[in-house]
């Protein structure tokens, strides 16, 4: 989902999921004539241990008096991983979709998270500076 929404203190990360999603609609166009199917599943916050050793690794480095991000903002963004899924729900949810052929371009799962994306797409076109 970080190649549609960002979250502060998580732009290289985002930046290679924003790569992920050119490059998979590029595949997409380019080998659809040859009936290659091309899709991107975006999978919401699962409880799988990645995102609780993302928020672990960056007090391996960080450093408040060289830092200029106040630790006190990055222990509010960790208080979302608070409400992670149980990533049984995704794993069903790719046995079902991979093999089908015919779905969706973005499959985002659970739904809960397609809301929010949209949600955030859409301030981000109202968004003004």
């Amino acid at each position: 989902m970080a190649g549609i929404i960002t979250t502060p203190y998580g732009g290289p990360y985002a930046a290679t999921k924003h790569a992920i999603e050119g490059m998979a609609l590029t595949l997409k166009d380019e080998l659809e004539e040859f009936g290659v199917q091309v899709a991107t599943i975006n999978p919401g916050a699962y409880n799988t241990g990645f995102n609780d050793s993302a928020a672990e690794e960056k007090w391996k480095w960080y450093d408040g008096d060289k830092n200029f991000t106040r630790a006190e903002d990055m222990k509010k963004q960790e208080k979302g991983l608070k409400n992670q899924f149980d990533p049984e729900d995704m794993i069903e949810k790719l046995i079902e979709i991979i093999p089908a052929d015919h779905h969706k371009f973005r499959i985002v799962h659970p739904g809960k998270t397609e809301k929010l994306m949209k949600k955030n797409e859409k301030e981000r076109w109202d968004m003004e500076i």
